[in-house]
């Protein structure tokens, strides 16, 4: 067989290098390799997709949530007024604007206005029963103060009723009811303060840790309060009642401040005894104060 007659030969049975090539490329192995190279880039793209709308996906509401959280109060405001009514989020985020706006109220003793905003927080708030707590201390606080202006004009009507006394009564009889006016005053001011501790007490009770510590520094900064009453001129039932008002804040307070130390939300066995102690002493106080009034 000549050369030529071998080459036509060779070239039917496709035995030149550029066909090799070819072949290789059309394996089944080539073609599963190439596969899984696009399948390994579609998936980094479809990842990275992913990944960037959940970090910029996140709602307006979850954001003010956020803000809400860390005391960023304008931040959190403004991202609340974002949420759309058409939201699901909607009403938990009117919810949280009254919070915020009532909180800002009472924290500048503008109570009505107070008032008015947190009466409209939801009740499946996570902020209610804060929301409640300040309106119990607004209405109780507007009550005491109530008192105060009607002894003040009683104690008023006392001091110039004596007054005239003095123009027909001999001098020595001049000094009657002068004492009694100011033993009333400060009596009134002690039954407000163990009011307001014990609202504190009975709401630090019911708290978890966290909360815990917030009502234990309040009920702390009322008996600091109660310290710097004027005792002057207390005796007999008055002076009684500061000394055992006194005792009975510093059990009340003790007894919290070891529910916190020992990370419980209940009383134990160790604490059981402290918070009789404290109860006993409230009810006997609680006696004493309307005993007083009689």
């Amino acid at each position: 067989m000549d050369t030529n007659s071998k080459q036509t030969q060779n070239s039917r049975q496709g035995n030149f290098p550029s066909d090799e090539i070819r072949n290789d490329r059309d394996t089944p192995e080539s073609k599963n390799k190439l596969l899984t190279y696009l399948l390994s880039a579609l998936g980094v793209i479809l990842i990275a997709v992913l990944l960037f709308f959940a970090l910029s996906g996140e709602s307006n509401y979850d954001k003010g949530v956020k803000y809400l959280h860390q005391k960023q109060y304008s931040e959190a405001l403004a991202e609340f007024q974002k949420v759309d009514p058409a939201d699901k989020e909607f009403r938990m985020a009117q919810s949280k604007i009254n919070y915020i706006n009532g909180l800002r109220a009472y924290n500048d003793n503008i109570y009505s206005q107070a008032i008015t905003y947190l009466t409209k927080v939801d009740p499946a708030d996570e902020y209610y029963r804060e929301s409640q707590l300040m309106i119990d201390k607004m209405n109780m606080a507007s009550k005491q103060q109530t008192d105060l202006e009607l002894l003040s004009e009683q104690v008023k009507k006392d001091k110039d009723t004596v007054i005239i006394k003095e123009k027909v009564v001999e001098a020595p009889q001049t000094t009657i009811n002068e004492a009694s006016p100011k033993a009333d005053m400060s009596m009134l001011k002690i039954e407000n303060l163990v009011n307001k501790f014990e609202l504190e007490y009975q709401s630090a009770l019911k708290s978890n840790i966290e909360t815990k510590q917030i009502h234990l520094r309040n009920m702390d900064s009322l008996y600091s309060e109660f310290q710097k009453l004027d005792s002057k001129g207390d005796e007999g039932a008055t002076l009684d009642i500061r000394k055992l008002a006194d005792s009975w804040m510093q059990k009340r307070e003790t007894f919290i401040n070891r529910l916190i130390s020992e990370n419980t939300v209940n009383e134990t066995g160790s604490t059981h005894s402290l918070k009789e102690d404290g109860d006993r002493e409230y009810s006997l106080l609680i006696s004493r104060l309307k005993n007083s009034k009689n």
